[in-house]
């Protein structure tokens, strides 16, 4: 074990401030994907267009959350950004007349 995890019973106090957190992050979560179709749709740049909607979600919510957030929503823009790089990871094979087929 890591210094500093507790793991123990579930407390209603736990159990509150994991829905708290969840209802934070699908906050966030909306909010970024609104923002990047908003943003998006304007002919911006998708790094551009990625950056401010991250901003946008990362600022509806103050504090540590927010940031994480806006982390989130940052790390989701890189991975879409990629995607749009053509490659992907490397692992999908196909001829192109059929469904892409992901090797493990």
């Amino acid at each position: 074990m890591a210094d500093g995890v507790d793991i123990g019973i579930p407390s209603a106090r736990g159990i509150t401030g994991a829905v708290q957190s969840y209802g934070v992050g699908a906050v966030g979560g909306v909010v970024y994907q609104l923002a990047s179709g908003f943003v998006g749709g304007t002919g911006m740049s998708p790094l551009i267009g990625g950056i401010a909607a991250a901003a946008l979600a990362g600022s509806v919510v103050k504090g540590p959350r927010g940031d994480m957030i806006a982390t989130a929503a940052g790390f989701q823009t890189g991975l879409s950004l990629l995607g749009q790089l053509g490659g992907g990871n490397g692992r999908r094979r196909g001829n192109g007349n059929g469904p892409a087929v992901n090797v493990i």
